[in-house]
């Protein structure tokens, strides 16, 4: 199960939205209708496996900033129950955001497996889109942006999450500093 103690309103909407038990379900199934690059395991070992593993261990989301940074978030074995999730890389869907938790919770089974191995090899996502980790992203993020209401399908990438004017003071003050 995701958790986040924090308060931005982004990540708990996410997290609110990775632990939605029909995200989970159809997730499932998109998974075993799949076939993975550089994987060891089978798409219905994937699917049982990814599912069992966010509904069993607490993968905690946790925060930094880094604005000029390219990463949106990483996991390291060193932590290995923490998801890092860069704040600085928000203005984007829900889903987007969803996909990114549960890319790094593929990289954290991975890591966990013993019998398996299914990541992406180095950090290029050039050529990687049909690996477990970018592909289990993609099709949550297409799950969850498909619940939004009031959209277009053909434009979920375009979808940005309003902001309070509030918050948007906020970010355009740290921005300074």
């Amino acid at each position: 199960m995701f958790k986040y103690e924090g308060n931005i309103v982004q990540i708990v909407e996410a997290v609110k939205a990775a632990n939605d038990v029909e995200v989970q379900k159809k997730l499932t199934r998109a998974i075993e209708g799949e076939t993975f690059d550089m994987s060891t395991a089978s798409s219905a070992y994937l699917a049982k496996e990814c599912i069992n593993f966010t509904l069993t261990r607490e993968i905690y989301v946790k925060t930094y900033r880094k604005r000029f940074s390219r990463a949106i978030a990483y996991f390291s074995s060193s932590r290995p129950n923490d998801i890092n999730l860069n704040t600085a890389k928000l203005n984007r869907t829900k889903g987007s955001i969803v996909g990114t938790l549960y890319h790094e919770a593929a990289h954290m089974l991975d890591h966990a497996d013993e019998l398996h191995s299914y990541g992406h090899g180095s950090n290029s996502p050039n050529g990687k889109q049909n690996t477990f980790p970018y592909k289990v992203g993609a099709l949550v993020q297409a799950i969850v942006d498909e619940s939004v209401p009031n959209h277009n399908n053909t434009e979920n990438q375009n979808i940005k999450t309003e902001l309070s004017i509030w918050e948007t003071i906020k970010r355009f003050f740290r921005r300074l500093f």
